[in-house]
Formats: C-alpha cells, sequence, structure tokens
C-alpha cells in the first residue's frame, strides 16, 4: 500500500513537469541551413501545409509566408527568443554584476571614449551618454526590475536589473 502511494506520488509529479514542459513550447522554430532561425508564436499559426516543395505558414492575421524545404535544416517546438545565445571568451566586452541593483560596470571595455545605450525591450532609451573613462560605474538604481539592453559603441550586451 504505502509503496503504491509512493508511485502515485511520483507519477502526479512527474505528469506536472511534463504538463509546466508542454506549456512552455510557445513556438515553431526553423532552422535554416545556414545557421540562421526564425520562430514563430504557435498562437499565432492557423495552419501550416506543404506544397511543391514549400512550407506554408498561414497566420492568424491572414498573412502568410513560403519557405523552401531544402533551405529548412530543422523544425522544432519550444521557447523562441530574439537575442541568440552571445558565447564570450576573458577578452570579451561584458557586462557585470548581472543580476545588478545600483550599477553596472563593463568589463574590457574598447579604450577611449565609448558611448553607451541602454534600452528596454520595447526599444525605448532610458540613457545616452559617452563615457570617458570606460571603468566607472553606471548608475541603473533609478531603473525598475527587468532585462535590459545595453549598446556599448557598435556591440549590443543584456542584463539584468533587480
Amino acid at each position: 500500500m504505502k509503496n503504491n502511494q509512493i508511485y502515485i506520488g511520483l507519477l502526479l509529479f512527474l505528469l506536472a513537469i511534463s504538463m509546466n514542459f508542454v506549456k512552455a513550447q510557445n513556438s515553431l522554430i526553423i532552422k535554416f541551413n545556414d545557421g540562421s532561425q526564425t520562430g514563430s508564436l504557435l498562437s499565432t499559426i492557423d495552419r501550416i501545409t506543404f506544397s511543391g516543395g514549400n512550407l506554408l505558414l498561414k497566420k492568424t492575421d491572414t498573412t502568410s509566408s513560403s519557405l523552401i524545404i531544402s533551405d529548412i535544416d530543422k523544425l522544432s517546438f519550444g521557447v523562441f527568443s530574439g537575442i541568440p545565445e552571445v558565447f564570450t571568451d576573458e577578452t570579451s566586452l561584458m557586462v557585470y554584476p548581472s543580476p545588478a541593483t545600483d550599477y553596472i560596470v563593463l568589463k574590457n571595455p574598447p579604450a577611449g571614449e565609448i558611448n553607451i545605450i541602454v534600452f528596454r525591450l520595447d526599444g525605448s532609451v532610458l540613457m545616452n551618454k559617452k563615457l570617458s573613462n570606460a571603468l566607472q560605474k553606471i548608475d541603473i538604481s533609478n531603473f525598475a526590475n527587468g532585462l535590459y539592453l545595453l549598446k556599448v559603441n557598435n556591440k549590443t550586451l543584456k542584463f539584468t536589473k533587480q
């Protein structure tokens, strides 16, 4: 009897985890042979069909896309983000701490005067200034908690404010 309760509890736990995993799969992700990828929210896709060597996506807003099947490397379901994963080494430009509370600092900044711009994810510019000393602290204490993009000259980094 006790073993049955353990098995039922384990089964319910695994079921709960799998339901959360399924809920997280909100996008159709298409990876192309050239390494690029695109994603569409499943809630915006009305119909997926194949015709004459093409993948046709009909969207709920009545627009459609036609993709050549031979250009597609992989179709998958998951959570798509328009921000690609960034791999860095010890000499790459980085922002720390992240998550931050009051300030951020640049690690390995470019030499000379630099221009920094801080964006919210909706594209609003919160800060735009030039730094002569790239090692100085950048005050973010008045920002709301969330994810931000920091553009340093022509490189974009992301950081979190807590």
